[in-house]
């Protein structure tokens, strides 16, 4: 090779993008979680009985799609968090940054001051997911260390024990485990990625399609089971499934999480849209999901629901939530500008007192004439 070759620079690679895809999709299920049940109501024996294809729809897209959470949360165990301060400083900017405007927004869209400032201060604070993650992120360090020191049998026996005691103590425990709705699940969920990841995910030779399957296989349990309940007129039996399928802490979850995982595990691809619409996923829950807004999106969906056929209702839901998305990655987008801004100010502010600091000595002192 030539020394003129040699030294041409060398293209930065573009990063792969199947499990930011991943990320992509998981926050979308969100969306849809809080579009279907969330804001329609669970299936109740009246409504399965009177609208029963329409109800079964929406309880397999429910039951595709509350694997949500979990998949997000063992996203960050499958790479392993890293936790530094900055991350806890850029997290909780995002989070106020975002929220702010959200708060502008709907003081625009109801012409005025919104509502009073006890309930403006509570915004800021009503994210359960993002505290919950930032607690884990704080105890990565910890958890990281368990990782690289444990056996793989102590690891299997930890990840054994956990989630043994977690699916008994569905109801018994759910105080201790908040149905998924915290950090001691995230653990859980953490620990297991890296289980997969470091143990498991390169040893199968499955095809991808059996991860694939074995996702929609996890739904369709859950819609079978659903069906079994309400065939049984049993109107408390169909009360306790609902509360316990779309529970973060129900093991079919977990399983089609897993599957999700590995799936998306074996893909091969890049896009820099993917790439992009993934960095700002964070944001997508923070906009539709801030205390003021989420009356508002419930609403929206309710309408729809009202006055739309049932296609024409999922279509038009569809292009809204996709709307929701892009126009919070957007919103993201502006954010990054400003925590860069935000990185630059500062680090010009510590290279200024760094010259102070470093000014000669003698830069100090007086002269010699004026000495005398």
């Amino acid at each position: 090779m030539s020394s003129s070759a040699a030294s041409l620079p060398v293209p930065k690679r573009e990063r792969s993008s199947n499990m930011e895809a991943l990320r992509v999709l998981a926050m979308f299920f969100v969306l849809v979680v809080h579009a279907d049940f969330a804001a329609l109501g669970y299936p109740t024996i009246a409504n399965l009985t009177h609208h029963p294809e329409e109800r079964i729809a929406l309880s397999l897209v429910e039951y595709l799609s509350v694997v949500c959470v979990d998949v997000f949360v063992m996203l960050s165990g499958w790479f392993g968090i890293r936790a530094r301060t900055e991350g806890v400083a850029r997290l909780l900017f995002q989070v106020f940054f975002v929220t702010s405007v959200v708060i502008v927004g709907f003081a625009i869209y109801k012409g005025g001051s919104p509502d009073t400032p006890d309930k403006l201060l509570d915004s800021y604070f009503g994210y359960w997911f993002v505290y919950a993650y930032l607690v884990l992120y704080l105890l990565s360090p910890v958890l990281n260390a368990f990782v690289e020191r444990a056996s793989q049998r102590e690891f299997l026996g930890v990840l054994v024990a956990f989630f043994t005691v977690q699916t008994l103590g569905i109801w018994q425990l759910s105080g201790v485990f908040q149905q998924g709705y915290g950090t001691l699940s995230f653990i859980g969920l953490y620990l297991l990625a890296r289980y997969l990841r470091l143990y498991v995910a390169d040893r199968l030779i499955a095809p991808k399609a059996f991860f694939f399957l074995g996702y929609v296989l996890c739904a369709l349990v859950q819609l079978v089971l659903l069906l079994l309940f309400v065939l049984s007129g049993d109107k408390e039996s169909v009360h306790e499934f609902n509360r316990f399928s779309t529970n973060y802490t129900n093991p079919f979850v977990i399983l089609g999480s897993c599957f999700l995982l590995l799936f998306f595990s074996r893909l091969n691809f890049r896009s820099r849209l993917i790439n992009w619409l993934a960095a700002g996923s964070l944001s997508v829950y923070v906009v539709h999901q801030n205390l003021l807004a989420r009356p508002v999106f419930k609403e929206a969906v309710v309408h729809l629901h009202k006055e739309f056929e049932p296609l024409l209702f999922a279509l038009l839901t569809l292009l809204s939530l996709v709307g929701v998305y892009v126009v919070s990655v957007l919103v993201d987008q502006v954010r990054a500008w400003s925590w860069q801004g935000l990185e630059a100010a500062v680090g010009r502010a510590k290279l200024w007192q760094k010259g102070r600091r470093e000014q000669p000595a003698e830069a100090e002192q007086p002269s010699s004439h004026q000495s005398q």
